[in-house]
């Protein structure tokens, strides 16, 4: 096989698997995204408690209902 002919297989072969990569990458990507909102709400509200309990301290009282 010639050097050309095998640098054109390698080129194809290299591009063939950027485009798979870039589509299986996509589809992660979206599948990703397709959250429900309460979903996002409830992550939300679970960072910020956490984020609450840990910067607590005594002086602000007692740590209920917030």
């Amino acid at each position: 096989m010639s050097e050309s002919r095998f640098m054109l297989y390698r080129s194809n072969a290299v591009k063939e698997m950027l485009v798979w990569g870039l589509g299986v990458a996509t589809i992660l990507g979206l599948a990703g995204a397709c959250r429900n909102p309460d979903d996002y709400k409830q992550s939300a509200d679970k960072e910020v408690y956490e984020v609450l309990t840990d910067k607590w301290q005594d002086d602000f009282g007692r740590q209920v209902n917030y």
